[in-house]
């Protein structure tokens, strides 16, 4: 007899710490009523067929989690000069420094 439509309860319980809830441990049991075995049988007037495949059932799963939003002590959301943007549009234009498309004077081959 094969569950046609199996009952799959999936649950966590989590906990967060740290400063800002930076970290967080987590538990994690799925199909917790082992109903995703992946068997079947079916039986008919003149045979009886059982299949089986590889499914995962229950199974359990713990998980740390760490949250970085610092480096080095800096914001991610500082001051833009300090992702490489210019505040002036610039990124290489011609600015008289030789910098247009295929880096030669006066924006490339005439």
């Amino acid at each position: 007899m094969a569950i046609a439509n199996p009952n799959v309860l999936n649950i966590y319980l989590e906990r967060r710490f740290m400063k800002d809830h930076r970290g967080t441990i987590r538990v994690s049991a799925f199909d917790l009523f082992n109903q995703n075995t992946g068997f079947s049988s079916t039986t008919t007037a003149s045979s009886i067929t059982q299949t089986q495949v590889n499914r995962l059932s229950r199974y359990f799963l713990a998980t740390f989690t760490l949250r970085l939003q610092k480096f080095a002590g800096k914001s991610p959301m500082g001051d833009p000069s300090s992702r490489g943007f210019r505040r002036d549009g610039g990124g290489g234009g011609n600015h008289g420094d030789g910098g247009g498309p295929g880096g030669l004077p006066g924006g490339g081959p005439q």
